[in-house]
């Protein structure tokens, strides 16, 4: 095999290792953010069903006292 020839297959090979780790990488990343967005979603779900429930809570305990007064 001449030197040419070794030389392009070389290049050739790390042109390819290199397109290869390059889509991993974004693959890894697109991954790792919809994640994130997930969790935050999840997160903000949680936190707003959470604020709702108190605040039906104080206004059942709001309305119970104002029944109570009545009494």
């Amino acid at each position: 095999m001449t030197q040419k020839r070794m030389f392009e297959m070389t290049q050739k090979r790390m042109f390819e290792m290199t397109q290869k780790r390059m889509f991993e990488m974004t693959q890894k990343r697109m991954f790792e953010m919809t994640q994130k967005r997930m969790f935050e979603m999840t997160q903000k779900r949680m936190f707003e069903m959470t604020q709702k429930r108190m605040l039906e809570m104080t206004q059942k305990r709001m309305f119970e006292m104002t029944q109570n007064e009545d009494v």
